[in-house]
């Protein structure tokens, strides 16, 4: 394997449910494991964050392994970059830290992506906003006309970024026309 790109949801992870006006809570940089008095259901949510989380450093851990790189790609303000699997990745890997502002990559938004990587090649991809703090939209604990919030939107690469991000990580990927056929015996329609 060439590359591998991960990045699990930040959602129980996220840094802005602490501040007024979000969905509540369920971790906090003290208690990365839960809060106290969570109920079962909202346990559940927070391991099943950290287990994605510790899959991706894993899948991560083993293409470096196997001689590929990769990358893990949380909010610069996560929780996450804390959990130790994630801090085993960094130094594992003796990664590169990449900030990435939403403003450089045609986005409005008060928002910028990291990325953990083992390919320094992904560093001209490096860039901080160099605006005026109030000039982009504040997406922070605004909902749309469903009620979802609008900071779900900032979870897709925005077009300019994934382009960029291709074109510096296609020199990893070697084309070729070899087939693999499935075997006769894997019938998955019987």
């Amino acid at each position: 394997m060439a590359y591998t790109a991960c990045s699990p949801s930040c959602a129980e992870y996220s840094k802005l449910k602490l501040k007024p006006g979000g969905p509540p809570a369920l971790s906090s940089p003290e208690h990365l494991a839960g809060l106290p008095g969570l109920s079962a259901e909202q346990m559940s949510r927070v391991q099943d964050s950290y287990i994605m989380l510790y899959r991706c450093t894993q899948l991560l851990q083993s293409t470096y392994a196997a001689g590929g790189c990769g990358h893990l790609e949380q909010p610069p303000t996560a929780m996450s970059w804390e959990e130790d699997c994630t801090q085993q990745w960094i130094q594992g890997a003796a990664c590169c830290c990449v900030h990435l502002a939403a403003c450089h990559f045609d986005k409005n938004w008060n928002k910028a992506w990291l990325f953990a990587t083992s390919f320094p090649p992904l560093q001209v991809l490096g860039c901080v906003c160099e605006h005026d703090r109030n000039s982009h939209e504040n997406i922070m604990g605004k909902k749309d006309a469903s009620g979802r919030y609008i900071s779900r939107l900032t979870a897709e690469s925005p077009v300019k970024l994934a382009e960029s991000f291709a074109n510096i990580v296609a020199t990893l990927i070697v084309q070729t026309t070899q087939i693999f056929p499935f075997p006769k015996h894997w019938n998955y329609f019987q």
